[in-house]
């Protein structure tokens, strides 16, 4: 379980003012993969990260905690 980018997940997607379905079909997830990513139960493969910092022009290190949005 990754917290740190859980948090991160929740504060994009908030910022982008995105409900957690519409988010995840962006991305090319269901809304129940999402919850898990949010959630912490499971990790985004990299592909899923990569799609996330394409998609929405933010830094892989945001999710590290490395950087700001």
């Amino acid at each position: 379980m990754n917290n740190n980018i859980a948090s991160r997940l929740v504060e994009l997607r908030n910022r982008l003012g995105m409900s957690r379905t519409s988010f995840a079909k962006s991305i090319g997830i269901t809304e129940t993969h999402m919850k898990r990513f949010e959630t912490g139960v499971a990790v985004p493969k990299e592909k899923h990260i990569n799609t996330i910092c394409e998609k929405y022009h933010v830094k892989p290190e945001y999710f590290t905690g490395g950087v700001s949005i």
